[in-house]
């Protein structure tokens, strides 16, 4: 400090003796009363040892300082210090002070010790000051008196440059080695962020760009939507889109897979080419938890319209109630095939089991370890009616001449039916039953025939 102190005073000296006047004190209205000092100009004064004062109006109070302008003081407090310009005031110990206040009720002062300040209105532009560790470069600070780094900016910062490409903004870990830089710029077309790996002369990576026309790229400096990323993207928490996300192979065209935001939920689309076609909607979630496959209007937790193929179904009822559906089929014709097992032999496909949309089950074969039939299934008639009174039982020679016409039992379907139509479960068992009933009054009047017999030869 005392060397730029005394490189000034030595400067303004030669100055005086060269376009001024060649005395130490030599107008009556300066004093120089610090011994070794120096006071030139008008209404100046030097009080403070080997200390420098020239201009107008200007004071040095201290020792060992240089003042130098109009309204230029330095303090009592203040020694090592120096000012010049006009209407500044220092007041702490080894600081330096340039530039120009605005008069003399709005002073440009530095109040900082070891502090270097620069400014042309009374607030400062730009200040020095030292850190607390004396072997590191002090602190500078713009818009700012108490910078906390080696460069602090308040306010804004505007790097301009000529031509394209240059004026860079450059980061480096150790500018002693040549590599590991990040670079930022601007040019015509927005400003660039890149990563250069190799030293000046390698080309850099470019990282990231904002045009001028509200896009940006991530790893592309030719963004063509407003977010463009030119490879993988990995978030970790949430990605936020409010319309509309496209997978495509290719930005520049619509083939692709389109995930939207409608107001019923998220719907994923498959377009081969063309507009969107709304009826072709793959996957829909909606709202309210529903889910469809080809349909974008799904009717329940899960509705698909089209062909489903699964290895292994499970159907998992947790419903505690009576009479709930644990799945459920719905046919709107009755000969639909409803559900079918299939067993498949190369491309051949045989139904073994069928149930159609009529309530008919078609299946090869059945085991069972029981079969319940209700009246339903029997139109609600049974054939107790056999027992009553005025039912009409054929004779024998009637049930005989029958049975050497027709070779089957009455009401009984023959072997041709049976083979053409198949067979009546339920109504089976019934007219079995109506045989079996049948049979037994046929025995009974047999008993009492017998019974008849017996009496007429004395009950032998």
């Amino acid at each position: 400090m005392k060397k730029i102190t005394l490189t000034f005073c030595l400067l303004f000296i030669v100055t005086f003796r060269i376009f001024g006047q060649n005395c130490w004190d030599c107008p009556t209205d300066n004093k120089a009363t610090g011994l070794s000092s120096i006071s030139i100009g008008t209404l100046t004064s030097v009080t403070g040892l080997n200390s420098f004062v020239g201009g107008i109006s200007s004071q040095v109070l201290a020792t060992n300082s240089f003042a130098y302008g109009n309204y230029a003081i330095v303090q009592s407090t203040a020694g090592g210090s120096m000012v010049l310009g006009n209407y500044l005031k220092t007041s702490l110990t080894n600081s330096i002070l340039i530039g120009s206040g605005i008069d003399r009720n709005n002073y440009l002062e530095n109040n900082i010790t070891n502090s270097i300040m620069l400014g042309v209105t009374a607030v400062p532009s730009l200040t020095i000051v030292r850190q607390s560790n004396t072997s590191l470069p002090g602190y500078v600070g713009i818009g700012t008196t108490a910078p906390t780094e080696l460069l602090s900016v308040a306010g804004n910062l505007l790097l301009e440059s000529a031509s394209a490409n240059s004026g860079e903004l450059k980061f480096k870990y150790n500018s002693s080695i040549a590599n590991d830089t990040w670079i930022v710029f601007s040019n015509n077309t927005g400003l660039r962020f890149d990563y250069r790996a190799n030293g000046i002369g390698s080309k850099s990576k470019q990282i990231l760009f904002l045009s001028n026309d509200e896009k940006v790229g991530i790893g592309t400096i030719v963004p063509s939507e407003r977010l463009h990323v030119a490879g993988n993207i990995l978030s970790e928490d949430k990605i936020i889109a409010k319309n509309e996300i496209m997978l495509v192979p290719d930005h520049a065209s619509n083939i692709g897979w389109h995930i939207k935001r409608e107001a019923s939920g998220l719907h994923f689309i498959y377009e081969a080419g063309g507009a969107i076609d709304v009826t072709k909607y793959n996957l829909c979630i909606e709202n309210n938890g529903n889910i469809g496959i080809g349909t974008t209007t799904p009717r329940t937790t899960l509705d698909v319209i089209g062909d489903i193929s699964v290895k292994n179904l499970w159907v998992n009822h947790d419903v505690t109630s009576d009479w709930n559906y644990a799945s459920g089929i719905y046919v709107n014709r009755n000969y639909t095939k409803a559900f079918t097992v299939q067993k498949r032999d190369g491309n051949i496909y045989t139904e073994n089991f069928i149930v159609w949309g009529n309530g008919v089950v078609s299946a090869r074969k059945i085991f069972t370890e029981k079969l319940e039939i209700t009246m339903n299934a029997l139109n609600n008639y049974w054939y107790d009616h056999v027992f009553y009174s005025d039912y009409n039982l054929r004779s024998l020679p009637e049930l005989e001449q029958f049975i050497n016409e027709n070779k089957h039992l009455p009401e009984i379907p023959s072997a041709e039916e049976v083979m053409k139509n198949g067979i009546d479960v339920g109504d089976m068992q019934g007219k079995l039953l109506l045989k079996i009933e049948e049979l037994t009054l046929y025995i009974l009047d047999l008993q009492k025939q017998i019974d008849e017999l017996k009496s007429q030869n004395g009950g032998k």
